[in-house]
């Protein structure tokens, strides 16, 4: 009960975690888009400035004339009606030689213009900067043009001319959008959001707290730059939220359900698993794979494997619920009744061959106590098998431990006892020749890997000559694992490998089909040495073989 309640709550635990991370993920995409959003504003407003300073150029330039006259009522009626017409500049000045505007569409004016007007003229041909002069109650943006006969003309432009609706509109109370001129002053063309404390905007300042895009122009001296508080992020979160929502739902829900399952089907397998094995382990089959004997092609042992079948779920792989039995302390039963069980039904070829073998695989559980040991002795007393015709294969991580050395011992005493030991897919692991030296293994099986790199140009083929040359310096039995294909078989039987398994010579299999297999595979090699006796006797025309001395004639 407690386990279930704690698969639910960890349930929906992965449901919020996912669901979360969907949020999160979508919160990312967001922002990115937000950054997009406000890049796109800021070309957006460099584009439309650029277009209303050209046109503003161009319109102060059509009063190139008055540049050098006098301030009289010609003059202003002049300004005044360009003003009128303009549909950006709200008011136009005459500058003098010394930069001093002295003529406006109001009136006569004196107003000193900044040393850097005449700098701008003589650099860029166009001066630029933000006036405290207001236009529509806000600072606006001065265009001064030298004119060829001398003096200048000069415009004041409303800032909010520069922005467009687009920008104003989806920048809202959450940014605003500036221009930034070169001089280092700044007029604001689309206001939003909060401002500073001193109720200025600076875009200059880092972007902690928002996102700020800035895009130069390429032909006057200024750059649009626009910022945009959290909120707008929150804003374009909040508007993709009806997208982002139920896949939120959906990922969670899926991920939640997935885990509910595969937990639940886990617990379901370990229950199962504990029941089967209370039964007798009556679910429970044996398949065997031939072990060949590669210069006589003659079968001369097994390897038993452990299958599973479910009675509702069908055949379950070993490296689903083998795992489950290490967990749960039911490998050292289950592994007790495959071997009892394989020497039964292995009776005939066992008790028939005294060379005949049988190949079990163990669990490190099997090494951490000496029970294994007890269990094999009572078990090839009561049998009256040979020691030697059971083969204990393990792998090398199975086995070692840096700390407990009762594997070692459990090891040396069935090496003592005469049962044959083997260290499964050797090579794979990282202690080769000082393993070896240290465990009293007699039977080296070579991982598939190795055996796959055959007729390869593979990095991994050299290492498959190493281990069967130190197997053979060891005085070890070598089983090659994995043979697939008639190359690999030919070039290990070269090699000087004695034995080897895979499917090209049999799959595992039950041990009705074991035996049919084992009376076929006897049946073809009286067939094939018959073959071969008659081919001597035509070879020699004589029923009798020639003697050693030679041939007589």
């Amino acid at each position: 009960m407690h386990r279930r309640l704690f698969v639910i709550a960890s349930t929906v635990l992965v449901m919020l975690v996912a669901a979360s991370l969907a949020l999160a993920l979508g919160y990312a995409l967001s922002v990115r888009q937000s950054h997009r959003a406000v890049e796109g504003y800021a070309r957006g407003t460099l584009e439309d400035s650029e277009a209303v300073v050209g046109y503003a150029i161009r319109e102060i330039g059509s009063l190139a004339a008055l540049a050098g006259q006098p301030c009289d009522a010609w003059s202003t009626e002049s300004l005044s009606l360009q003003s009128y017409l303009s549909p950006f500049v709200r008011q136009f000045g005459i500058i003098d030689d010394q930069g001093n505007v002295y003529c406006t569409n109001f009136g006569a004016a004196r107003i000193p213009s900044p040393i850097e007007m005449m700098q701008a003229f003589e650099r860029d041909g166009v001066f630029m900067t933000v006036s405290d002069t207001e236009v529509r109650q806000r600072r606006s943006l001065v265009i001064a043009v030298p004119m060829t006969g001398g003096g200048a003309i000069n415009g004041l432009v409303a800032p909010d001319e520069f922005a467009h609706p687009s920008v104003v509109r989806h920048l809202g109370r959450f940014g605003h959008a500036s221009l930034l001129l070169d001089d280092g002053s700044e007029i604001v063309v689309a206001k939003g959001g909060a401002a500073h404390p001193d109720g200025s905007w600076n875009t200059r300042q880092s972007a902690d707290r928002g996102i700020v895009k800035s895009v130069r122009s390429d032909d006057y001296p200024f750059r649009a730059v626009v910022r945009a508080d959290p909120g707008f992020v929150l804003r374009m979160f909040k508007n993709n939220l009806p997208l982002i929502a139920p896949l939120a739902l959906l990922l969670g829900a899926s991920l939640g359900l997935l885990f509910y399952r595969q937990t639940t089907r886990q617990m379901s397998l370990e229950q199962s698993l504990r029941r089967s094995v209370a039964r007798d382990c009556q679910d429970f089959r044996i398949h065997y794979q031939p072990i060949i004997e590669l210069e006589t092609d003659r079968c001369v042992g097994v390897e038993a494997l452990i299958r599973w079948q479910h009675p509702s779920m069908g055949m379950i792989r070993p490296d689903r619920f083998i795992p489950i039995a290490e967990r749960n302390g039911l490998i050292v039963p289950l592994t007790r009744w495959l071997i009892r069980t394989a020497i039964d039904e292995l009776a005939p070829q066992l008790y028939g061959d005294p060379k005949f073998h049988v190949g079990v695989n163990l669990a490190a559980t099997h090494f951490r106590t000496f029970d294994l040991v007890d269990d094999l002795r009572q078990l090839v007393a009561y049998t009256s098998l040979r020691p030697s015709q059971i083969t204990l294969e393990s792998t090398e991580r199975e086995i070692l431990s840096d700390y407990d050395q009762t594997p070692l011992r459990v090891m040396e005493m069935l090496s003592a006892q005469g049962f044959s030991i083997a260290i499964d897919d050797f090579g794979t692991g990282h202690n080769g020749l000082a393993f070896l030296q240290r465990f009293p293994a007699q039977i080296l099986k070579v991982d598939r890997t190795f055996v796959d790199t055959i007729g390869t140009d593979a990095v991994k083929r050299p290492v498959l000559d190493a281990i069967v040359d130190l197997g053979q310096r060891l005085t070890m039995g070598i089983i090659a694992e994995g043979v697939e294909t008639p190359e690999q078989a030919a070039y290990l039987r070269a090699m000087g490998v004695p034995y080897a398994q895979g499917f090209f010579f049999a799959r595992p299999m039950p041990v009705a089909d074991l035996n049919a297999y084992l009376e076929d595979l006897e049946q073809s090699l009286r067939e094939a040495a018959m073959a071969k006796s008659d081919n001597v006797r035509r070879l020699f025309g004589t029923e009798t073989p020639p003697a050693a001395g030679g041939i007589t004639p």
